[in-house]
């Protein structure tokens, strides 16, 4: 659910809150039997099947919402969602413009 909130308080430039934020959001929304997936900041998120484009845009709208960034479609590519390590670099970089 996109309305949740899982953290109380983020410093928006903090990328451990960042990636702790985004690992829990997947691990609750995603992951089923988290026995089978163990997931940290370098697993990759479109390859090991975790996220398939609903689950992309799923994770976009979280991401806005937590954030309070927009992600314009042209954004949304392999490159900035591969792994959360990569989508908060990129989400450094958005909140720093």
């Amino acid at each position: 659910m996109i309305g949740r909130v899982y953290c109380e308080y983020i410093e928006m430039n903090n990328e451990d809150a960042m990636e702790d934020t985004l690992i829990e959001y997947i691990k609750t929304e995603f992951l089923r039997d988290e026995s089978a997936t163990e997931l940290d900041a370098e697993t990759d998120l479109l390859l090991s099947g975790l996220l398939d484009s609903l689950g992309v845009m799923r994770l976009v709208g979280f991401i806005e919402k937590q954030f309070n960034v927009a992600v314009p479609p042209q954004d949304v590519t392999i490159e900035n969602f591969m792994t959360i390590n990569t989508l908060t670099s990129y989400l450094e970089k958005k909140l720093a413009a």
